[in-house]
């Protein structure tokens, strides 16, 4: 029950007793009395129910790891960008932390199909599939470079400035990401109810990418985890209850009781 909820009821509650108090010296009908009393038990029904509610953090903070992630993921389709959500380093068990880039892609990795000469700015490569123009990518060891155009039909990469050395065929071309923080969501929307953990089930290191389409991919760490949803496990230190929420990569949430 809301702050709102709450002044109204005792309000109502106050107005119901002063006119009790009014009356009390000319007497009541039977059916006003049971009135009265129907109204204060529908009250006190409406207020145990709120109460339930209010004091229930393991719910609360499931609702909002959900309502996190459901936000990330039209954020990203919204924008046109990628966005992740992990634990936060400061507090892993306890706090979540949303970070963004400009790269519409999570994992987009690719290799060279021909020798790159020092002075190419083309680059053919055996496949362009989640790479996108303001992407940036590193070729080899070579420092990180911005691609300009994107060619599906040929399958290649066009970048911004030459290679600057040569690279042999099969040389790996992957997407740097630029994480930076951001700022949807308040600090306190991030932080889970007192005696509420948040663990992998069987991750140690789990984080969620959501990609410009909406897909979701899974990591552990910084391996991709291959055809499996994530379970994020929520535990009341209090109770000993937890609440399982399973994300699915096509944006499907799912939550369940467990003991």
């Amino acid at each position: 029950m809301s702050s709102k909820q709450k002044t109204k009821t005792l309000i109502l509650c106050q107005t119901i007793l002063l006119n009790i108090k009014r009356k009390q010296f000319s007497g009541h009908t039977l059916a006003e009395l049971l009135v009265i009393v129907a109204i204060i038990g529908i009250l006190a029904a409406i207020a145990s129910i709120g109460k339930s509610w209010y004091e229930n953090p393991l719910a609360n903070s499931r609702d909002r790891v959900t309502g996190v992630l459901k936000a990330v993921r039209l954020k990203a389709m919204s924008t046109t960008s990628t966005y992740r959500v992990r634990p936060d380093p400061s507090n892993p068990t306890t706090k979540l932390k949303v970070e963004s880039t400009q790269s519409g892609s999570c994992d987009a990795s690719t290799t060279l199909k021909e020798e790159a000469a020092s002075t190419d700015t083309s680059l053919s490569v055996n496949s362009v599939d989640g790479f996108s123009i303001g992407d940036k990518i590193q070729i080899g060891g070579v420092s990180a470079k911005d691609i300009i155009a994107v060619n599906p039909d040929d399958q290649t990469l066009q970048i911004g400035t030459p290679i600057g050395s040569i690279q042999a065929v099969n040389t790996s071309v992957t997407m740097v990401k630029n994480w930076v923080n951001d700022g949807i969501f308040m600090s306190e929307d991030l932080i889970l109810e007192d005696d509420i953990t948040i663990a992998g089930s069987g991750v140690t290191n789990w984080s969620v990418c959501v990609n410009s389409q909406g897909f979701i991919t899974f990591f552990d760490g910084s391996n991709k985890m291959e055809g499996v949803n994530l379970a994020l496990i929520l535990t009341d230190a209090q109770s000993s209850q937890g609440k399982q929420v399973t994300l699915y990569a096509g944006g499907a949430i799912n939550s369940i009781d467990i003991n």
